[in-house]
């Protein structure tokens, strides 16, 4: 589906709503299960822009390249485990985001690994909402301005206990001990 300023992706296991402004993600919605965190398919980076996405719309490869950003999962590779097919689909640029490296690979990992824990281990029904903040005068990469969020956000929703529970990151080198600092309320 396809509005003025932006489109909703729907891809095998998660969901985009995809801003055209920024070309990023404004936020993904997930259900990671068992089998889609525990699964066979092996990471591949196959980076690439997302075919159902205008090309005028789409984020490319060349606009990463001499930045000092991470292209950043919003629904991780380590959530798309089922098959080849979901392994590959995590890879779309509309997935990614231009995210400083301290901060995917360090704090934001931590909490995506924490939740794969909880449904490996705690068999939680668990539903993660993963988004961006942009700031009025937030700046850009890349040849087709490709938004570098301010903030990073992750809601994350337990059916099953009925509880919740809310992150919300500056995009900035973060200590990874300092992960509960940034507990929110979803509101």
């Amino acid at each position: 589906s396809i509005t003025k300023d932006n489109q909703y992706l729907v891809k095998k296991i998660y969901a985009i709503h995809y801003r055209f402004d920024t070309k990023t993600a404004e936020y993904v919605v997930e259900h990671p299960t068992k089998d889609k965190v525990t699964g066979p398919a092996k990471r591949k980076d196959d980076f690439r822009p997302d075919p159902e996405v205008e090309k005028k719309h789409q984020s490319q490869l060349s606009d990463y390249a001499g930045h000092p950003f991470d292209r950043g999962h919003l629904v991780p590779a380590g959530d798309s485990t089922l098959n080849e097919e979901t392994m590959s689909e995590s890879f779309f640029l509309t997935n990614m985001v231009p995210q400083v490296p301290n901060h995917n690979r360090g704090i934001w990992k931590q909490l995506e690994t924490c939740v794969r824990n909880w449904v490996i281990d705690g068999g939680k029904d668990l539903y993660v909402i993963s988004g961006t903040i942009y700031n009025k005068d937030y700046k850009t990469i890349g040849v087709n301005k490709v938004g570098i969020p301010d903030y990073l956000w992750k809601v994350i929703i337990d059916a099953k206990a009925n509880k919740s529970i809310a992150f919300l990151f500056p995009n900035a080198p973060l200590p990874v001990d300092d992960l509960p600092k940034y507990v929110v309320t979803i509101e």
